[in-house]
């Protein structure tokens, strides 16, 4: 995965994206035929080991029916075992590279996509950031350049700027090992079939793309995904008070 200077390649992105944290379609660009939110697991530590809990099953406990605009703080209280929430703003490595099979189907063009990194991420600011990080499917790393500074390029987006790269779908993975395990914020394929948005702040993820795609990540197992329409208000996803 290489650093792009051409952020051009997502000016189509920001000229369909609704005003800032309004609804779906703040997130995601209008135009595609279906949309879906991808729910990011929750935790609880069981045999002294963290185990992944859906939201589905949070849901049962808490008598509430999952709907498309449902927010975790909703599903949780201190009256059940301790549960540790989502991660905010990037998705799990087994989600993450389910969905990159999924995707890579419904494109032509797999091995050319754009990768947008919110530049507001500490690690991402000064020279640290000027590393040897690799896809997990790489054998050989790939350098990631330069570091972000003040004159580099960004993709403004209406209440974020993000850094750009280029690389194959397989490097979305690039920044998910520790200590970053950040996926992308916003990524889509060069001939733009799909576009996949992880705003920081919440605890889903929001995906664009042909009614196909959309029915058969509905019916994969391996990620809890819930129908999306542009029009859903993304809610804000905080934890409660009593959680802790």
């Amino acid at each position: 995965m290489d650093w792009s200077r051409d952020v051009h390649a997502a000016d189509w992105i920001v000229r369909r994206l609704h005003p800032f944290a309004t609804d779906v379609g703040s997130l995601v660009p209008e135009g595609y035929e279906a949309y879906a939110r991808v729910l990011h697991p929750a935790r609880r530590i069981e045999a002294d080991q963290p185990a992944k809990v859906r939201w589905a099953a949070l849901g049962r406990d808490a008598n509430t029916a999952l709907q498309p605009t449902t927010q975790f703080e909703s599903l949780v209280s201190s009256a059940k075992p301790h549960i540790d929430p989502p991660r905010r703003g990037t998705l799990d490595p087994d989600e993450l590279e389910a969905l990159i099979e999924l995707l890579a189907a419904h494109t032509s063009q797999p091995e050319s996509c754009w990768f947008a990194m919110w530049d507001g991420y500490g690690w991402i600011q000064g020279p640290p950031a000027l590393a040897h990080l690799h896809a997990r499917h790489r054998t050989q790393p790939t350098p990631i350049r330069p570091h972000a500074d003040q004159v580099a390029p960004r993709v403004h987006v209406p209440g974020r700027s993000f850094l750009l790269w280029h690389g194959p779908i397989e490097s979305a993975t690039t920044f998910c090992r520790p200590p970053i395990w950040q996926s992308p914020n916003l990524w889509w394929p060069y001939d733009r079939t799909w576009c996949v948005a992880s705003e920081i702040d919440l605890y889903s993820s929001y995906v664009g793309g042909a009614q196909a795609l959309i029915d058969r990540m509905l019916r994969d197992r391996r990620v809890e995904v819930l129908p999306a329409n542009l029009g859903d208000s993304i809610g804000a996803d905080r934890p409660p008070a009593d959680l802790y």
